[in-house]
C-alpha cells in the first residue's frame, strides 16, 4: 500500500553527499510535493532491508522511499559536485571525493569536467558495474605514482604492463596530471623498451609516436574506435587508435597471461 507522502514520518540521510528524507514505506508518486523528487530503494536478495540500488520505482524488494529537493540527474548537480571538487578548501572524506569525481565523469561532455552533457545518464543505473568493479578490485594493489617509479619496481619477467598516457598532443585536456610533455612520451617509451615482462600500450595514431616505438621487437596494431566527441554531429565518424606491444598482437600464445579481461576474478595487479 502506498503512502500519502505529506502524512508520512521522515528520516533526515544523505544521498550522494546531499540531505534527503528516507521512509520505510512506499510512497504515492501522486501526493509528492511540487519541486521533490521520489525514487525507491531495492535490497539484496539475500538481505531484503538492505538497501543496494536507486531507482525509480521497485516492485520487488522495496527496502525504503527517499525524496529529494533536487534530482539526481541535472545541470544544477553537475554544477553543485563540481564547485565541492573545487573548492580547495573542502573536507570530505576520500571515498566521498572519489563518489564525486566518478559523478562529474559521467554527467559531464567531455574529459574536461567543465560542461554538462546534456544528456540523460542515471547514475543508478551504473550501481551492477561498480558493484562488479569493487568485487574483482578486492585483493588488488592500486598505487598512486609516476610509471618511472612503479614499472620498474614491479618488473618481472611475467609481468604485464597496459598503459594508456595521454594522447599525444591531446595533453591539455588530462588537467589532473600535472602536465605530460613530450619528454614524458620519451621517458615512457625508454622505460618500457627495457622492461623484463610484457607491455601492451594504447595511443593516438600519430606520426610522433609511430616513430617514437619504431624500435626491433616492438609490435603495432591499427584500430578504429567511435569518435564520441563528433558522434552527435557527424555520425559514425571514428578515431584512430594503434596498439603497441613488445610481443605479437596478432599471435595471443605470445601472452601467457591468465587474466584477459577487467572482470576475470583471478586477482591481479592495477597499476595507476
Amino acid at each position: 500500500m502506498a503512502i500519502d507522502a505529506r502524512k508520512e514520518e521522515y528520516e533526515h540521510v544523505e544521498l550522494f553527499g546531499k540531505p534527503a528524507l528516507f521512509t520505510d514505506s512506499r510512497i504515492s508518486r501522486f501526493t509528492v510535493p511540487q519541486g521533490w523528487f521520489c525514487y525507491d530503494l531495492r535490497g539484496s536478495d539475500y538481505d531484503p532491508g538492505r538497501p543496494i540500488m536507486v531507482e525509480n520505482h521497485v516492485v520487488v524488494n522495496h527496502a525504503g522511499t527517499i525524496l529529494t529537493p533536487t534530482d539526481l540527474n541535472s545541470r544544477e548537480e553537475f554544477d553543485r559536485i563540481r564547485k565541492v571538487l573545487n573548492n580547495p578548501n573542502a573536507r570530505m572524506a576520500d571515498y566521498r571525493r572519489a563518489a564525486y569525481y566518478y559523478q562529474l565523469i559521467r554527467y559531464s561532455y567531455s574529459s574536461g569536467l567543465d560542461s554538462f552533457a546534456s544528456q540523460p545518464h542515471d547514475i543508478r543505473s551504473d550501481f551492477p558495474l561498480i558493484d562488479m568493479a569493487t568485487r574483482r578490485l578486492a585483493n588488488v594493489v592500486v598505487e598512486h605514482g609516476s610509471f618511472e617509479r612503479v614499472i620498474p619496481h614491479y618488473d618481472r619477467p611475467t609481468s604485464f604492463f597496459y598503459c594508456d598516457p595521454p594522447y599525444h598532443t591531446s595533453e591539455k585536456f588530462y588537467k589532473n596530471i600535472g602536465g605530460f610533455t613530450e619528454k614524458k612520451h620519451i621517458l615512457l617509451r625508454d622505460r618500457l623498451l627495457s622492461v623484463k615482462g610484457r607491455f601492451l600500450l594504447s595511443y593516438n595514431d600519430d606520426e610522433f609516436v609511430r616513430e617514437l616505438y619504431d624500435h626491433e621487437g616492438i609490435y603495432m596494431l591499427e584500430k578504429k574506435r567511435p569518435h564520441n566527441m563528433r558522434q552527435r554531429f557527424e555520425g559514425g565518424s571514428e578515431f584512430p587508435e594503434l596498439l603497441i606491444a613488445n610481443y605479437d598482437l596478432n599471435d595471443p600464445s605470445q601472452l601467457l597471461m591468465g587474466q584477459t579481461t577487467l572482470f576475470n576474478m583471478n586477482g591481479g595487479l592495477l597499476l595507476s
